[in-house]
C-alpha cells in the first residue's frame, strides 16, 4: 500500500517543523515546502517600505530554518515562488483597504489565496494527496452528515475543466468590468454577450421539463455541457446547491457553476452530477477520508487557537488539509521540538502579518498614503485635536493623535469613527457604545465552512478580533443581508475586519465587517 503523500508548509518555526515530524512518525511520506513571497530586490522599486534598514524581513532566516528542520529529518525540500501573488493578494490589499478606510485582515487574506489556496492547488498537482500546517486548529469529518455535493479538485478527476475554466475567466472579466454590486439581469447580459464573442453555444433562460414539469427556468446551458445558475448575493446555501443538482441530473449534465458574484473574491462553486461523476471515475480513496461533512474546530490550546484566521476554508480545503498541533498543547510541542531534536525548537514564535512579520503599520501606510492633517471631533462635532490622516486609524484605537482640548477628565479617548472623505475621526471616553445598533454587526462577503448558512433560530458565539472573547449572538438575514446580533452592547467592530462565528468549538464561517 503506498503512503499518503503530504506537502508541509515549513516557515521556519517550531510549529511547523514538529508537524511534519509528527507526520513523518505516522507514516506518511513527506516533503517540506517554503513558501517564498518577499525578495529585497523587487522590493527597492516596486514596494520601497520593504527595503533593507526599513524592515527587517525573516524570510532569508526562516528558509534557511526550514532547510535545516527539513535535513534533520531526512525529507525532501522544496520552495515555491509566489511572490507576485502574495503581493497582489496580502500588500496591495492591505494598501487598498486603508485607503477605503477600512481595516483589512491581512492574515486571512493570506491564508484564503496563498497557503490554502496556491498552496494547495500547486501540491495536489505534484502529486500531494494532503497539504498541512502548524495552525493551532483542528479538521473533523462526519460520514453520517452528507456534505455539499462539490466537485473534487483532484487535478485528473476535473469535470469539463478546459471549458468550465473558460466560463471562469469569463466570470472574472465581468466581475473587473463592471463590479459585483450590479444586477442579475445586467450580469446575465454581459456573460451573453462574452459567450457570443468567444463562440460558445448556450442557452438562456431556458425552460426544461424537470420532474414532470416545464416551469424550471435555468438561467444558462452552456455547449449542453454545463449549467450555469448566477446568485447576486455574496453566500451560497444549501438550498442554491440542491437546486442546481436538481437540474443537472434529470439532464444528464454532468456540471452545475453556481456564481455568487456579490462575494469580494469570486470563487464559482462546482456542483457535479454525482451518479454520472460516479459512472465515469468510480471511487477515489476510502469512504471515511473523501466522505461526509467536514468541521473546523478551534484549536486545544485556547491561547493559541488559529481558527479565527482560517473561517474562510471549505469543504475542499478542510479534506485536503492536516493540522498536525491542532489538538496539542504549545508547551507539549516545544517539549516534541525537543524530543525530535529539531534545529529551531528554541526560536522564538513569530508574530505580525503573515509571512512578513512585526512592523509598523503606520508606518507602512506612510509609503503608499500620504499624511493629511485632519480634526480630531469629540461625539458633539466639536474640534478637540488633530491627526495625521484619518486613514490610518482603526476603530478602538486610542494612540497616534494629540487632544488640544483639555477636559475636566483624564479618561482615555477612542476611535469611534472615522470619515476618510472629510479627514475627520471621532473620539469618546467610552469604548463600549450602548444601543442597538452597537450590537448589530452587519456583514458582507460571508462564508460558511459547511457550505450553509447557520440556523437562525439558535444562538452562538462571535470574535471581531484575533482572541477577543467570545461573545453570545444570534444571526439574522433581512432583505438579503446578513448580520450578527450580539446580546449585549459590544466595543466598536472595525469596517473590514473579520467577525468569526462559533457554536462551542466548531468555526462556522464568517464575513466582512460592513
Amino acid at each position: 500500500m503506498m503512503r499518503k503523500k503530504v506537502f508541509v508548509a515549513m516557515s521556519g518555526g517550531v510549529d511547523s517543523s514538529v508537524s511534519a515530524a509528527l507526520l513523518q512518525k505516522e507514516g506518511y511520506d513527506i516533503t517540506g515546502v517554503f513558501m517564498a513571497v518577499w525578495s529585497f530586490d523587487a522590493a527597492q522599486d516596486k514596494q520601497p517600505f520593504f527595503s533593507k534598514g526599513v524592515f527587517e524581513c525573516t524570510q532569508t532566516d526562516d528558509r534557511q530554518e526550514a532547510m535545516r528542520a527539513a535535513a534533520h529529518l531526512g525529507i525532501p525540500f522544496l520552495t515555491f515562488d509566489f511572490e507576485k501573488e502574495y503581493k497582489e493578494a496580502v500588500v496591495d490589499y492591505m494598501i487598498r483597504e486603508y485607503t477605503l478606510g477600512r481595516t483589512p485582515n491581512p492574515d486571512v487574506s493570506c491564508n484564503k489565496h496563498i497557503k490554502f489556496g496556491l498552496f494547495l492547488q500547486k501540491a495536489l498537482e505534484l502529486g500531494a494527496d494532503f497539504i498541512a500546517t502548524g495552525h493551532y486548529a483542528r479538521v473533523q469529518s462526519d460520514p453520517n452528515v452528507p456534505n455539499t455535493p462539490e466537485l473534487s479538485e483532484g487535478k485528473e478527476k476535473i469535470v469539463e475543466k478546459e471549458l468550465s475554466y473558460k466560463l471562469t475567466g469569463i466570470f472574472f472579466e465581468i466581475q473587473k468590468e463592471i463590479g459585483r454590486f450590479c444586477r442579475e439581469r445586467q450580469y446575465a447580459d454581459m456573460f451573453e454577450q462574452k459567450l457570443k464573442e468567444r463562440g460558445v453555444l448556450f442557452r438562456r433562460e431556458s425552460r426544461e421539463d424537470i420532474g414532470g414539469r416545464k416551469s424550471n427556468i435555468l438561467d444558462f446551458i452552456v455547449e449542453d455541457k454545463i449549467v450555469v445558475e448566477l446568485k447576486a448575493k455574496p453566500y451560497i446555501t444549501k438550498e442554491d446547491y440542491y437546486q442546481i443538482s436538481r437540474y443537472i441530473e434529470p439532464l444528464n449534465i454532468e456540471l452545475g457553476l453556481l456564481v455568487n458574484f456579490r462575494q469580494e473574491y469570486l470563487k464559482p462553486k462546482r456542483v457535479l452530477n454525482s451518479k454520472l461523476y460516479k459512472n465515469k471515475f468510480g471511487t477515489f480513496g476510502s469512504d471515511s477520508e473523501h466522505s461526509g461533512r467536514y468541521t473546523l474546530l478551534a484549536g486545544v490550546d485556547k491561547n493559541k487557537d488559529q481558527s479565527y484566521f482560517l473561517w474562510t476554508l471549505g469543504q475542499e480545503q478542510l479534506r485536503r488539509t492536516l493540522f498536525p498541533v491542532g489538538d496539542r498543547e504549545k508547551s507539549e510541542v516545544r517539549k516534541l521540538a525537543k524530543k525530535f531534536g529539531l534545529p529551531n525548537a528554541e526560536r522564538k514564535d513569530s508574530q505580525g502579518v503573515c509571512f512578513l512579520g512585526e512592523f509598523d503599520m503606520k508606518d507602512f501606510l506612510k509609503h503608499y498614503i500620504s499624511e493629511k492633517r485632519g480634526n480630531v471631533l469629540n461625539e458633539e462635532g466639536e474640534i478637540v485635536g488633530h491627526h495625521a490622516g484619518a486613514f490610518y486609524f482603526t476603530l478602538g484605537e486610542r494612540h497616534g493623535f494629540t487632544i488640544t482640548k483639555k477636559t475636566p477628565h483624564d479618561a482615555p479617548y477612542y476611535v469611534v469613527a472615522k470619515d476618510v472623505t472629510a479627514n475627520t475621526i471621532t473620539v469618546s471616553n467610552k469604548k463600549i457604545q450602548e444601543g442597538v445598533n452597537a450590537r448589530e454587526v452587519v456583514l458582507s462577503d460571508t462564508h460558511f465552512v459547511s457550505g450553509e448558512f447557520p440556523d437562525t433560530s439558535k444562538k452562538y458565539s462571535a470574535r471581531t478580533r484575533y482572541r477577543q472573547p467570545l461573545a453570545s449572538c444570534s444571526v439574522r438575514i433581512e432583505g438579503g443581508i446578513p448580520s450578527v446580533v450580539f446580546d449585549a452592547p459590544r466595543e466598536l467592530s472595525a469596517p473590514g475586519q473579520s467577525l468569526v462565528l462559533y457554536d462551542g468549538d466548531v468555526c462556522l464561517g464568517g464575513g466582512i465587517i460592513a
